[in-house]
């Protein structure tokens, strides 16, 4: 299985570029010498694209259909009655028909549903394939990370949901790449989602025993930086640093585990730099952009002496708090989901959630919203004085985690990081007011780089050549 799909220009042969390669009208996916060449990809300059091509919508029908053909109740049921030694499994949950599957469908697994006789439930969790451009083997790493991530937070006394592997001697089909998963008890339970609830006493609450949540986290800590894994004998260990997609495009496709963070994100960083350089990661109108942006993290990364430091520590890594289940009275009952879970420096690890800056966040502000001082607050009354030093200086992780990892590529976020991680106040004056300003600065910034003017002089090439020069020179900064 392709790491990339292919472009989908007639008679081309290349992988598709890896970062925003499908067009958003037309739903086809181009390589960099197709993306943007107005002749393959009319979508460029009609004023409807929308109606240029019929394009293709990803449909759910044939996986979906597959894991309906796979999924054998009686095998199901003996497996996890194997498991689980002592308990009856009296149901199944698996749809007649795979348009019942979207209500059990997330965007990287579906859930079947598992009953036992004294009222026990699980879920079986199957990694979703087709979407995300993994092999199998990406796949089963992800997989393997997630259930290793839940072993070592249970080990540690953390409030998460018992996980189970796949048993070696399983009768289902290796078509199926799933776990099985307790559910968190449900009582007056509920999904809390923090950014839509108004900040009262029960938000305080909630924050409180979520700082209680992460104490307890803190005894889970490794000597070596990436992703948790299992080894042959089902124990936790440290392995590769697991992204949503493939770091590399050849086994064993994640990069790692690493001594230190440093190591780590500047292995990543200098892949995405030579994945750019041979014209395999962003479009020729942006790549000149990301690339010197890609040096500006490197020399920011390179110089922050806390990302030498171990031991690591986990980090969930999603961007909301749909994955936190909380009693109407504010207690915790579990935390899921921990699919993209990475280790990281204690800092990175104690930072606040993504969802607890407020909305002046957004805006390139610093400043601490009421969340995480409530956060900071938590962890001063419960006698951890050092935990909330780490809420107070953890924007930066925030702002490395948007650029690096989600490309969230902005004079904005650009600003704001370079704040963040120089200690700079919000209202630093003398930094870049535009996109083609901050290019100017990372030009003379960065100009030793090797490759620097072979990147150049590809943008002034295609500037000259795109009949879009204009908006792209304005929009990009590329003049």
């Amino acid at each position: 299985m392709s790491v990339v799909p292919k472009c989908d220009e007639t008679g081309c042969t290349e992988n598709a570029i890896r970062v925003n390669s499908r067009c958003r009208f037309c739903k086809l996916n181009f390589c960099w010498s197709h993306s943007e060449n107005e002749t393959s990809h009319p979508c460029l300059t009609a004023s409807h694209p929308e109606t240029n091509r019929d394009g293709f919508e990803f449909e759910k029908d044939p996986e979906v259909s597959e894991i309906l053909r796979y999924l054998d109740v009686h095998a199901i049921k003996q497996e996890v009655e194997s498991i689980f030694p002592g308990h009856v499994c009296n149901y199944v949950g698996k749809p007649q028909i795979w348009q019942e599957l979207p209500r059990l469908c997330g965007n990287y697994n579906y859930h079947i549903v598992l009953g036992f006789a004294d009222g026990q439930r699980w879920a079986m969790r199957i990694r979703l394939k087709q979407r995300k451009y993994l092999p199998p083997e990406a796949l089963i790493a992800s997989l393997n990370s997630e259930i290793a991530t839940a072993r070592a937070l249970e080990d540690a006394g953390c409030a998460v949901p018992r996980t189970w592997e796949r048993p070696t001697d399983s009768q289902l089909s290796e078509q199926l790449t799933y776990f099985y998963q307790e559910f968190i008890p449900q009582g007056d339970c509920a999904i809390y989602t923090l950014w839509t609830e108004p900040f009262n006493q029960q938000t305080k609450i909630f924050i409180r025993n979520y700082a209680k949540f992460m104490i307890g986290l803190e005894k889970a800590h490794f000597n070596q930086m990436g992703s948790l894994t299992l080894t042959e004998n089902g124990s936790v260990t440290v392995g590769p640093f697991i992204e949503k997609r493939t770091t590399i495009d050849t086994p064993p496709y994640f990069l790692g585990p690493f001594n230190t963070a440093k190591e780590a994100y500047l292995a990543i960083i200098d892949v995405r730099l030579q994945q750019t350089l041979n014209r395999s990661r962003y479009k020729p109108s942006r790549e000149l952009l990301h690339y010197l942006v890609l040096l500006e993290v490197r020399w920011l990364v390179s110089t922050c002496a806390e990302l030498d430091n171990g031991p690591w520590y986990i980090r969930h890594n999603e961007e909301d708090t749909n994955c936190i289940r909380v009693t109407n009275g504010g207690a915790i009952t579990g935390i899921i989901d921990w699919k993209w879970a990475t280790l990281t420096s204690k800092g990175g690890a104690f930072a606040a959630p993504f969802c607890f800056p407020d909305d002046k966040y957004s805006e390139g502000l610093n400043a601490l919203g009421v969340r995480e001082l409530a956060l900071i607050e938590a962890y001063r009354n419960l006698g951890r004085p050092e935990l909330a030093d780490l809420v107070r200086t953890g924007r930066k992780y925030h702002r490395l985690f948007d650029v690096l990892f989600r490309e969230c590529v902005t004079l904005t976020t650009l600003n704001a990081l370079r704040r963040a991680f120089l200690g700079l106040p919000d209202g630093r004056q003398g930094l870049p007011q535009t996109l083609k300003e901050w290019i100017q600065v990372a030009k003379q910034n960065f100009s030793t780089d090797e490759h620097l003017e072979e990147m150049l002089e590809r943008s002034e090439e295609f500037v000259k050549n795109s009949n879009q020069s204009a908006m792209y020179s304005e929009h990009w900064g590329l003049k």
